[in-house]
């Protein structure tokens, strides 16, 4: 499998988490109202993946900034909440944990394989990404 089909697959298993964690969320504290935005989370995952799996610019690009900053945020925000104490008091604190670590880390692995030189080259060529020679 190439690099970008395997951060295809590392994005698609995010949007799977997103979901399952809204569903979990949703039947926890019978609050369906986070569902809609999820869905909306794993059909852009989805459109992301094709964009990789095809070997698209426009889905590199996307992967990169989609993965790089949500995965940042998500290890930032985990690393913020766990000192606040955010997770105190949520019904399900190891699940919440649990779901920030494995999605954030999911992310920050596609963009490392995104970002590795052979993908760049699948995508742009012989170019560098500013369109130079190299």
């Amino acid at each position: 499998m190439s690099g970008l089909r395997t951060a295809a697959v590392l994005i698609l298993i995010y949007g799977i988490l997103v979901l399952l964690n809204a569903g979990l969320y949703a039947r926890a504290a019978g609050d369906p109202t986070q569902f809609p935005r999820a869905l909306v989370r794993a059909g852009g995952t989805i459109l992301i993946a094709v964009g990789l799996w095809k070997s698209t610019k426009w889905g590199w690009w996307v992967g990169v900034v989609f993965s790089g900053l949500l995965g940042l945020t998500g290890v930032l925000g985990l690393i913020a909440g766990l000192q606040a104490g955010v997770f105190v008091g949520r019904p399900n604190p190891e699940m919440d944990i649990a779901f920030f670590t494995i999605a954030s880390l999911t992310l920050l692995a596609a963009t490392l394989v995104l970002l590795q030189p052979s993908n760049r080259r699948a995508v742009f060529g012989a170019t560098t990404i500013s369109g130079y020679q190299q």
